[in-house]
């Protein structure tokens, strides 16, 4: 809004929350991507590890392994929750200016 206080020059860049919703999930994409492979990783090196005994390398490993899922998992979730949450604000504001300023 201008210092004149005209409502006219308040503008909302439907781009703008999109392109953000685009960026957000391919960072979540990858970061998803990332925690999958190292999870995989310390998974095959729990397996192909010599076994030496309880609290060892091979079980710490398996432990990360199974901690990088739960955090992929909460990755998938965040991103799921976050898709479609931009289109969703700009229909609302557009509902609102409809009402405000009509069609």
């Amino acid at each position: 809004m201008s210092s004149s206080g005209n409502r006219s020059d308040l503008t909302i860049a439907d781009w703008e929350f999109l392109y953000a919703e685009q960026i957000l999930n391919v960072y979540l994409d990858h970061l998803q991507s990332a925690t999958a492979q190292f999870a995989t990783l310390m998974a095959t090196v729990c397996t192909n590890a010599l076994d030496d005994g309880a609290d060892g390398i091979a079980d710490a490993c398996l432990d990360y392994a199974q901690k990088m899922n739960a955090v992929g998992a909460k990755v998938t979730s965040l991103s799921n929750s976050l898709s479609g949450k931009a289109d969703a604000f700009i229909a609302a504001i557009d509902q609102e200016d409809e009402f405000l300023y009509g069609s």
